[in-house]
């Protein structure tokens, strides 16, 4: 396979992994109502400045040596045109890293954690009973993200606690699996979930989607971790574990 394409590869694979560290981090917010988020965000901002500053001393030094060896058109073509391409490519390539806790943070910024939890009463029409109450943004958003760090770290749990779960995994396959796991859990509990919506609601989905994934996650947990603690009693009586 053509290098580039590895190195392609291996930029996109990075940035997932950063993209995932983001959000966990986004959630720990949410859940602690402390914008953690920012840590990462002042990191990149650090890295993005220090590469920068090595990139253009790694430059400089390039320069002075093609002149020093007498290759003076390289070293004008340097000069005037490839410290710029040079930059604006690094640039290019670091901008993501920054976008993302750039993004997470300035979501945060726009929750009223002030706000009251319960902002009314849904009445049913018939019997005129309260049914249900209407919940606030922060609130739904702290819920969804307690119930996602539940479903992370339980799967962190798993691979920490079945050694065959984490034969052959790397540093990043430590966050990117319990991710995986996460998504590939929502969409199966979540397609029976969405009929079993169909058909009481006649919708598939509730009219605000984070309660979707509040409901499908409480339901995976509810059944993961029970089967997790049974396999764990039978692979440690059969010593299988």
């Amino acid at each position: 396979m053509n290098k580039w394409v590895l190195l392609l590869l291996l930029y996109l694979s990075y940035l997932f992994i950063w993209f995932i560290v983001n959000l966990v981090a986004y959630f720990f917010s949410l859940a602690l109502k402390r914008k953690i988020i920012d840590g990462l965000l002042g990191i990149a901002a650090v890295v993005f400045y220090i590469l920068q500053s090595l990139l253009g001393l790694v430059l400089l030094w390039w320069a002075i040596t093609t002149l020093l060896s007498g290759q003076f058109l390289f070293f004008l073509f340097l000069f005037f045109f490839g410290m710029s391409i040079f930059s604006w490519l690094s640039t290019l390539l670091q901008l993501p890293f920054l976008a993302i806790p750039g993004y997470f943070s300035e979501k945060f910024e726009k929750l009223d954690f002030v706000e009251n939890v319960v902002r009314g009463e849904i009445i049913d029409k018939d019997s005129n009973k309260v049914i249900g109450v209407t919940e606030g943004d922060a609130a739904i958003s702290i819920k969804l993200a307690k119930y996602f760090l539940a479903m992370y770290f339980t799967q962190i749990g798993f691979l920490l606690v079945f050694p065959t779960e984490r034969e052959g995994l790397g540093w990043g396959g430590w966050v990117v699996k319990p991710f995986i796991w996460v998504i590939t859990s929502t969409l199966f509990f979540g397609f029976f979930y969405s009929i079993f919506h169909k058909i009481k609601y006649k919708s598939f989905f509730p009219d605000d989607k984070r309660y979707f994934f509040i409901k499908v996650w409480k339901m995976s947990l509810y059944i993961y971790i029970p089967i997790s603690i049974l396999l764990y009693f039978f692979a440690s009586i059969t010593g299988t574990l």
